[in-house]
């Protein structure tokens, strides 16, 4: 399994609000010092120009820096529900990991529930292959 860094590229970032551990978070486009801005992700569509774009190593509240991931295998993401495997996802109105749909905005795709049958359940963490950025 994935150490708390995550098997992938990281970045630290700068929380405006709570988020926490294995959520979707997105750059809200400014930076301080230096440092990215982020927050929960609450939308998964194209047209709200939502940059979903990482994963939350560890939880925060607001003025906390915190690493994300950026791509690559995360075994920790919080599945919305039941998934799929092999769907592309996105995020919920809560971060956790949903099915994307015509219109949303993908960050990766679902590869496993951590259950022994390899399901998902609300609130449970899954495996996430991230990186897959594109629009439906």
């Amino acid at each position: 399994m994935a150490s708390i860094h995550g098997q992938g590229n990281v970045i630290s970032a700068k929380l405006t609000a709570t988020v926490a551990r294995g959520r979707i978070v997105r750059f809200d486009g400014t930076f301080s010092g230096g440092i990215p801005v982020v927050v929960q992700a609450t939308d998964a569509t194209a047209a709200t120009g939502h940059y979903n774009a990482a994963v939350a190593l560890t939880s925060g509240v607001a003025g906390d820096i915190i690493d994300i991931q950026l791509d690559g295998l995360c075994s920790f993401g919080i599945a919305a529900g039941a998934l799929t495997p092999g769907r592309l996802v996105t995020t919920d109105g809560a971060g956790k990991f949903a099915h994307a749909v015509g219109g949303d905005v993908a960050i990766g795709r679902f590869i496993s529930g951590k259950d022994s049958d390899g399901s998902s359940n609300n609130n449970e963490e899954c495996i996430v292959i991230l990186g897959i950025n594109r629009a439906l």
